[in-house]
């Protein structure tokens, strides 16, 4: 099964696919992550859990790999006079917006606020891309699979929410840490993965598809995953399966994306400017958003440094609902089969 862009790319004996395949294995790491869960509580008294960090983010080595490196791998795309083109009426704008409103946010609304509202952003970022790709194999989607999509993000963003509770402001922080709100919650949970496995049943029926439908249920598994963990007090494992999961399919796009355009020659700058390490682009790629990645880790702190840190999450998460529509030019390299 071939799914692509229109464009009918140069040298096709040497593009580089997406297997399907692979996109569906990254999701090995849900029953692997459910299996400990079970067993560290079952037979363990959740030793692993006082042994883990509440975020993973908080692994210096976890952070090596993901998030910034992640968002970097992204903007790199962009570094193509062409692209600059293309994109400049796209992006040229919400980016002078987006510089903009991560200034004046904090001062507005406050940090409280402005963390709720990147919380929610991050969340829908994050899960519609793995929807996104979900629609793009399973093909065949009716309301089922919208109401479905949408209950995802919703129970997601709650379980996110709950998750960062002391940096939201007062009201909320302090209704979600009132006693009795947790087991409530586990309950609303409960509710809303039943109601959510109906929606999934029907979606999946309606797409026909074997390889969308595996996906479909593998998202619904990640997240059915996540808030066991959550329920179950771990934390630590809603977020890293939702970042591992996100990460590593996006860098499958973004490594893909970079060695196809870049297939008869640099067009990239900063591939053109490293040319002459004739390090292959699949490997370049990666290893650059990494190192750009721990760069930017090591200086954050530098004062107002993080203003720019959070401008670029905002550009990424809007950027990345533009260039990969199926209209874009980004999306004239990509090849799933």
């Amino acid at each position: 099964m071939d799914i692509k862009s229109d464009h009918v790319g140069y040298q096709a004996d040497k593009q580089l696919f997406i297997s399907s395949k692979l996109l569906l294995a990254v999701y090995i790491i849900v029953p692997v992550s459910a299996i400990t869960l079970l067993v560290d509580t079952l037979f363990f008294n959740q030793v692993l859990k006082a042994s883990l960090p509440y975020s993973p983010e908080a692994n210096r080595l976890f952070t090596v790999f993901f998030v910034l490196p992640h968002l970097l791998g992204s903007a790199m795309t962009l570094l193509d006079k062409e692209y600059v083109q293309f994109y400049k009426s796209k992006l040229g704008i919400p980016l002078s917006f987006i510089a903009v409103a991560s200034v004046l946010l904090p001062i507005v609304v406050g940090i409280r606020m402005t963390f709720f509202i990147y919380a929610v952003y991050t969340i829908y970022h994050v899960l519609t891309q793995q929807i996104g790709i979900t629609r793009m194999l399973a093909r065949n989607v009716d309301v089922n699979f919208w109401i479905w999509k949408w209950l995802t993000i919703g129970i997601a963003t709650l379980a996110y929410l709950y998750i960062y509770r002391w940096n939201l402001p007062v009201e909320m922080k302090e209704f979600l840490n009132s006693a009795g709100v947790k087991p409530v919650l586990n309950r609303v949970f409960l509710i809303l993965l039943v109601v959510l496995t109906y929606y999934a049943w029907k979606a999946a029926g309606k797409s026909g598809i074997r390889l969308g439908v595996y996906y479909l249920w593998s998202n619904y598994a990640l997240l059915v995953t996540g808030i066991g963990a959550l329920v179950l007090n771990y934390p630590f494992f809603t977020i890293f399966l939702f970042r591992v999961v996100h990460d590593f399919t996006a860098f499958a796009f973004y490594i893909s994306h970079d060695y196809n355009r870049n297939l008869t020659g640099p067009k990239n700058s900063i591939y053109r400017l490293l040319k002459f390490l004739h390090i292959p682009i699949f490997v370049l790629a990666p290893l650059l958003a990494i190192a750009f990645g721990n760069i930017v880790k090591e200086i954050e702190t530098f004062k107002y440094l993080t203003l720019v840190i959070d401008g670029l999450f905002l550009f990424h998460y809007y950027s990345e609902g533009v260039i990969w529509k199926r209209d874009t030019i980004h999306r004239r390299y990509i090849f799933v089969r």
